[in-house]
């Protein structure tokens, strides 16, 4: 397993997650080496932390809380910011866009049926609405009902307190690690967004809950990805997964090999019975030659 790239891209995204900055967390620090935590300069480690693992390259953990407690940058900064350290390792936020219109939409007036189609970047929808006056949360509900509808529950619609119509996209941190807020509005008809309610029509990217993660949360929710049911690692260890079709491909080979090597020795065998059956041909007509050849000498020497 050790030279499959599999792993080792494991490890090398692993190692990367770790060492580069994390920039959307709510902490004064966004590196483990602002607090003291790295893998020591190339060079100068060499032969000390040969290797550049981040604390020590022991794995048990008392090993590593004694590394830690001798950090004297990391002791110190955990006894004034504990606050700080603990959100560059933990923090886990939904990532969230939100997008408000120009217009007032306490009441809103559709002189004529309008649609529209609204998305999050993964799925979307077609929203029909008939003419008529709605309040702007009668529109919001109804909004919302299509796209609940639709399976889309990241988005809602909903009146701030300048009486606006908003969309909030809102990813949830723990179903959807890696996802990103989108919010992606399309007049198809009647201009809803553009001229009733002031929305931008578009294609709008928000932060990603990846940006907005700590450390830890990252290299957590990176490892459940690939050793959880369904996994990378999983799926190469499991009983038919892709170790096991590797084998049974490798066996396979064997076989096929072994069954051309059977035939080899079939057709090396029958070519050599052919040439024994050969070689004793031509060495019973050899003989009778000698025979003839001496019969004959000896004719010769009696009528002489």
């Amino acid at each position: 397993m050790r030279k499959d790239t599999s792993v080792r891209s494991f490890y090398e995204n692993l190692r990367r997650l770790i060492t580069t900055s994390v920039s959307g967390v709510d902490s004064a620090y966004n590196t483990l080496r602002q607090i003291g935590i790295g893998t020591g300069d190339i060079g100068a480690s060499w032969g000390g932390n040969p290797h550049g693992m981040l604390l020590t390259v022991s794995t048990d953990a008392e090993a590593i809380k004694t590394a830690l407690s001798e950090n004297a940058i990391f002791m110190s900064l955990l006894e004034a910011n504990p606050d700080e350290i603990a959100r560059l390792f933990t923090q886990l936020t939904d990532a969230t866009l939100t997008l408000a219109g120009t217009a007032d939409a306490g009441s809103v007036t559709l002189p004529g049926d309008v649609k529209v189609r609204v998305g999050n970047g993964i799925a979307a929808t077609e929203i029909l609405l008939a003419a008529g006056t709605y309040t702007g949360s009668k529109l919001a509900d109804t909004l919302n009902t299509n796209l609940r509808g639709a399976g889309i529950s990241d988005l809602t619609f909903s009146l701030n307190p300048a009486n606006k119509m908003q969309v909030v996209s809102s990813v949830d941190a723990e179903d959807q690690p890696n996802g990103r807020a989108v919010v992606d509005l399309t007049d198809i008809t009647g201009g809803l967004f553009s001229t009733v309610l002031g929305l931008t029509p578009g294609y709008h990217t928000g932060p990603t809950v990846f940006s907005l993660t700590g450390v830890s949360r990252r290299v957590e929710n990176y490892c459940k990805n690939h050793t959880q049911s369904g996994g990378i690692l999983h799926n190469k260890i499991k009983s038919y997964g892709d170790i096991d079709r590797e084998i049974r491909f490798v066996n396979d080979r064997i076989s096929d090999l072994e069954e051309r090597m059977k035939k080899e020795q079939q057709r090396l065998w029958r070519t050599f019975t052919y040439l024994e059956t050969y070689m004793s041909n031509a060495n019973t007509q050899s003989q009778w030659l000698s025979q003839k050849i001496a019969a004959l000498n000896s004719m010769g020497a009696g009528g002489s």
